[in-house]
C-alpha cells in the first residue's frame, strides 16, 4: 500500500524517484488554469459591456478586455500554467519530469541552474539555465509537505553529481 504523497519508485525503471504533492494540492493546481480561463473571459464580457454602455471606450474597460486576452496566452502558449506542478520525476543521472496542469515538460538535469528556499513564493524555487516559454522555473510549494524538501534535496544532489553550481 502507498500513502499518498510519498516518493515511490515505479517497478521497471531503476533509478527513478517520484515525488508527489498532497492529492489537496494538485487538485487544485490541476483546476486553476480553469478559474483563470473563466476570470479572463469574465473580464472580456466586462469589458465589452462597458464599451456597449457607455459608446465610448473608458480605460478601465480597455484594461479588463487587455487583462481578458494576456491571461490566456501567457497561461497556454506561455507554459505559465505549468509553474506548480503537482509531480516530478526524478531519473537518476538524467533529468526531470514535471507534471503540471498543461501536462508533464521533461527537462534535463543540466537545464536546471538550481534549487533554493524562497520566502516570497512559498516554497523552493527550481530554477532554469533557460526560459520555457515565459516559464523561467517551477515553484514547490511547501504544501508538498515533506515531499518538497525530499525533493528539494534529491534535485541538489543531482547538482552536485553532475557538477552544477
Amino acid at each position: 500500500m502507498r500513502l499518498l504523497g510519498s516518493c515511490d519508485v515505479r517497478p521497471g525503471a531503476p533509478g527513478t524517484r517520484m515525488f508527489r504533492a498532497w492529492r489537496y494540492w494538485a487538485r487544485n493546481v490541476r483546476g486553476w488554469p480553469l478559474v483563470a480561463v473563466a476570470v479572463a473571459t469574465f473580464f472580456l464580457v466586462l469589458g465589452g459591456l462597458l464599451v456597449a454602455l457607455t459608446r465610448t471606450v473608458p480605460w478601465g474597460s480597455v484594461l479588463l478586455i487587455a487583462t481578458g486576452l494576456a491571461v490566456p496566452l501567457a497561461l497556454f502558449p506561455g507554459k505559465v500554467a505549468a509553474l506548480y506542478p503537482y509531480a516530478v520525476e526524478l531519473d537518476e543521472g538524467k533529468g526531470l519530469r514535471f507534471y503540471s496542469a498543461l501536462g508533464d515538460i521533461y527537462l534535463p538535469i543540466e537545464q536546471v541552474k538550481g534549487v533554493r528556499w524562497s520566502w516570497v513564493y512559498g516554497g523552493w524555487v527550481v530554477a532554469l539555465k533557460r526560459r520555457y516559454g515565459l516559464l523561467g522555473g517551477f515553484l514547490i510549494h511547501f504544501a508538498w509537505g515533506g515531499q518538497g524538501r525530499e525533493l528539494a534535496r534529491a534535485i541538489e544532489q543531482e547538482l552536485a553529481r553532475k557538477g552544477g553550481p
